[in-house]
């Protein structure tokens, strides 16, 4: 399928619904997408120690949205599988222009869920890749002792075959930071397959936040519900933010994390992230995890 010009290193995704999730950490630790499918024009801006992360969103199109990850999600799983696989290394790609990827639009749909693709799911893929082709990042994070002013897009161009009002192929080129961070660094991290069940884009962040700080150590993590609003980007009163936050935390809703909120004595209001494989043997949502191989295998067993 080569449908795009040979300037990249172009490789072809590997039809597969069983490919594991992986993401970039830097990704999941602050929002760097809308968590919320309006269109949004504000810029989301972090600054954390001596880094920062500028997120300026299309006046036309918005700031691409935490449901457009998933796309970048499917990118960066394909890439893993290649260089676990020895299809590409960590030498493919150009510095300067990033690495390119071709797929098939219903190998991406299957990957995600979705069983029967049909018209508005192309049209809403189109405007998926016209919002990650807009919304403009400004970063100097992984540049080392050399601190580095980085401006790119989450997609740097794409191109669409047609085939009876349809798309059969679709090739795009993806920033060289992503691919540097992916590909050279390893700072990846591998999702539960239930990440594309969760339907709220608060909740999906907070998995994502979750996976990244918690993770499967004993004890978990913890923020604060100020903090946690900061590094998700809202722009919503924080007031509206507790209480959506509160309503996630009685639903228990994130898969594989308990989630627990509880007020110190200072006086702050703080969320624990537990994995559920670390609580207590005695603890109704105890759960036990072993290893799996690809996306289609529980790494569960039923809870005690």
């Amino acid at each position: 399928m080569a449908i795009a010009p040979r300037q990249l290193d172009f490789f072809v995704a590997l039809p597969s619904a069983e490919m594991p999730i992986k993401s970039a950490q830097d990704l999941m630790a602050r929002a760097w997408f809308s968590l919320s499918k309006d269109k949004r024009t504000k810029p989301i801006e972090h600054y954390f120690k001596k880094d920062f992360v500028k997120i300026t969103p299309d006046p036309e199109h918005g700031m691409a949205t935490i449901w457009d990850y998933d796309f970048v999600l499917f990118v960066i799983s394909q890439w893993m599988d290649m260089l676990n696989k020895g299809v590409i290394t960590s030498d493919s790609g150009d510095r300067r222009r990033g690495m390119g990827l071709e797929f098939r639009p219903n190998d991406y749909f299957k990957w995600i869920g979705v069983k029967k693709p049909g018209g508005e799911d192309y049209r809403r893929l189109k405007e998926t890749l016209n919002r990650l082709h807009t919304t403009q990042i400004e970063t100097n994070l992984h540049q080392g002792n050399r601190k580095t002013y980085h401006s790119f897009y989450f997609v740097g161009s794409w191109t669409e075959v047609e085939e009876d009002g349809k798309p059969i192929g679709i090739g795009v080129d993806m920033p060289p930071w992503i691919w540097e961070a992916v590909a050279k660094k390893k700072l990846v991290l591998t999702l539960d397959e239930e990440y594309f069940s969760l339907r709220g884009g608060l909740e999906r962040w907070l998995y994502l936040y979750a996976r990244k700080s918690a993770g499967r150590q004993n004890a978990g993590w913890r923020d604060s519900y100020e903090n946690l609003y900061e590094k998700s980007g809202s722009t919503e009163a924080f007031r509206n933010f507790k209480v959506r936050l509160n309503r996630i935390v009685q639903k228990q809703s994130l898969p594989h994390y308990e989630l627990t909120a509880y007020e110190a004595t200072n006086g702050k209001e703080y969320l624990a992230f537990v994995r559920r494989s670390e609580l207590g043997d005695g603890h109704p949502r105890k759960e036990v995890e072993f290893a799996r191989r690809h996306k289609g295998s529980s790494p569960f067993k039923s809870s005690i």
